[in-house]
């Protein structure tokens, strides 16, 4: 991700989100669909948390029928968001401090409108590890 610019002209433009009763098949489906690999959970329109596909999965394969499973049982509880105004640094800083890949992007309302990730090729720390492997 670069560090100049804005958010809305790196993100993700949709309100992908889940509510958080629906079932972590849902989710997984919506995330699927999206092309992404975790979505803001919300509750009452507002941003409650954010669910992993890695959570997901990995509750599918411990035996758990994921049809019955809620969302609000495998989240990580916070708020995963920045702003479309915010300066895409701001985001990064945001996703470092909250060890995530990625925040739900919110318009003035605080409505979803968005989603941003971290850009594997872009992202200084995605680059850290094959270069420190690579100087042995």
């Amino acid at each position: 991700m670069s560090r100049t610019g804005r958010v809305r002209d790196r993100m993700r433009p949709g309100a992908v989100a889940v509510a958080w009763h629906d079932s972590a098949e849902a989710a997984l489906t919506r995330m699927r669909d999206a092309g992404v690999d975790a979505i803001p959970v919300i509750n009452d329109q507002r941003v409650i948390g954010l669910l992993e596909r890695d959570a997901a999965l990995a509750c599918g394969r411990g035996g758990n029928w994921l049809g019955s499973v809620r969302v609000a049982s495998l989240m990580r509880r916070g708020v995963f968001v920045c702003r479309a105004d915010d300066a895409l640094r701001r985001a990064l800083a945001t996703m470092d401090r909250l060890e995530v890949d990625q925040l739900a992007v919110l318009d003035d309302a605080g409505r979803v409108v968005g989603v941003i990730g971290r850009d594997g090729d872009d992202d200084p720390m995605r680059r850290l590890v094959p270069a420190f492997y690579g100087a042995y």
